[in-house]
Formats: structure tokens, C-alpha cells, sequence
């Protein structure tokens, strides 16, 4: 592969790439996107001279900073479950809402040092709060992580525990959250 960009704004360069046809498929497959699209993406790195997850917390605005956790969460997601032995036979969004019922539970993965309840970037009231979590997520010290079978287990017991206790485990799907369950 050869990729060129642009190294400042004040440069009038298009993206130049240059791939074969299996690096074309790991870049739509592995990183779920076209390669103009990947360029595109590596040139805004580039001109925007984020040489850290701590500029581009200074630079972004909140809005951003949720979409960018939200996509990372995602990404890894569908990164790790076809890893797992019976893979999912369809794309797997995430649910904020059950996350432990539909994501922990049917799949048996955990998002691993999640500050606080795992909850969706978007309801995270504090802008340092988010900032800490795409630190985390930047760095990969909260990521996805397979549960062992006892693992799954257990958190199944503690989660009915919890259920039984009132608190609210699994939530019931309502006609207002539709298909946009995953992001609310």
C-alpha cells in the first residue's frame, strides 16, 4: 500500500493511495470502511496534528467526543465477537440499554474498566468524565474482553440477583426506542 497526504492545511493535495486488492479488503472488512474514506481519514490525522488522545481532547467539541467513544466501543465490539466460537449471524450493534442482557449475556463479552455502569458516552454528564473514558478507549485500558464460562456464569446470577433486588437489569423493549435502542 502507498498513502499519501497532504502535511497541512495549506497544502492543495488530494489523498493519494495506492493498495492491492488484499489490503482493499482489510480496510473495508477488518476496519469497516472504503479506502478513500481511510485516507480521507489519515490526512485529517495528519493536518489536525493529533499526536495524542490528550489533543484531541482539547479540540474536540462534546458532541464529537461522544461520537468518537460511541464508535470506538463499536468498533471493538465488532472486532472481538468473531473471535468468539459461535459467531453472531448478524451485525451486532451495541445496546446501551441492556447491555448486560443482550450483549454481556447473549455473547459473553464485557467492556473491561468501563468508569462507572457501562452507559451510553451520550448520557455521561461531565466533559472530563467523557474525556477520561476516550482516554481509556484510546488507549485500550477499557476494551473488550471474553468471559470465561464460570465468568458468564456468575455475572448471569448477579444480574438476576440484582434484577430480583428492583434493580432495573433488563429492560423492557418499548415502541419509542424502536431500532435506536442501541443509542439511547
Amino acid at each position: 500500500m502507498y498513502l499519501a497526504v497532504r502535511g497541512d492545511v495549506e497544502q492543495y493535495h488530494e489523498p493519494k493511495l495506492f493498495y492491492t486488492a488484499k489490503v482493499g479488503s482489510f480496510i473495508k472488512d477488518v476496519l469497516g470502511m472504503e479506502p478513500k474514506r481511510f485516507a480521507l481519514k489519515v490526512e485529517s490525522w495528519v493536518v489536525g496534528d493529533f499526536n495524542s488522545a490528550g489533543t484531541v481532547n482539547r479540540r474536540l467539541s462534546l458532541t464529537k467526543l461522544v461520537s468518537l467513544c460511541r464508535q470506538l466501543i463499536q468498533d471493538r465490539l465488532d472486532i472481538i465477537l468473531p473471535t468468539l466460537r459461535h459467531l453472531p449471524k448478524k451485525k451486532v450493534k451495541m445496546n446501551y440499554n441492556n447491555y448486560e442482557g443482550k450483549i454481556v449475556e447473549t455473547y459473553g463479552v464485557t467492556l473491561a474498566n468501563f468508569p462507572g455502569t457501562v452507559q451510553n458516552p451520550g448520557k455521561i454528564g461531565h466533559r472530563q468524565d467523557l474525556i477520561n473514558l476516550y482516554d481509556l478507549l484510546f488507549k485500550g485500558e477499557c476494551s473488550w474482553t471474553k468471559l470465561t464460562s464460570d465468568e458468564l456464569v456468575e455475572c448471569i446470577a448477579k444480574n438476576k440477583e440484582h434484577q430480583a433486588q428492583g434493580e432495573l437489569i433488563y429492560k423492557a423493549y418499548t415502541e419509542e426506542e424502536g431500532s435506536s435502542s442501541s443509542e439511547a
